[in-house]
């Protein structure tokens, strides 16, 4: 069936169909422009809005912001250390000054 979906989250969405309906508490939601379905538990129903939340969303959302902030820690040890090679090149082309400006 036909809806809208608003303030979709990693936790879940709010659903707006085009009148009043009836639905079971497990739903499937296809997102037809991600070509993605999640499974989700409808919570609250009001007039012609339904909420739903994703189970084990949290879980999700958790180890997906844990890898986003290994990857962010991976990338900027990176560039500490290339900035620490570019400090000692210039150290060196300086010939020592460059303790001194620092």
């Amino acid at each position: 069936m036909d809806c809208l979906i608003r303030d979709i989250s990693a936790t879940g969405a709010r659903l707006i169909f085009p009148g009043k309906v009836s639905l079971p508490s497990v739903v499937d939601l296809y997102i037809p422009h991600k070509d993605q379905t999640l499974k989700a538990e409808v919570h609250w129903h009001h007039g012609d809005e339904v909420g739903i939340a994703f189970p084990n969303s949290s879980a999700r959302a958790s180890r997906s912001a844990d890898a986003e902030l290994a990857d962010r820690m991976q990338r900027l040890e990176a560039e500490v250390a290339d900035l620490k090679k570019a400090l000692k090149r210039l150290k060196a082309d300086v010939g020592g000054r460059g303790e001194e400006a620092a």
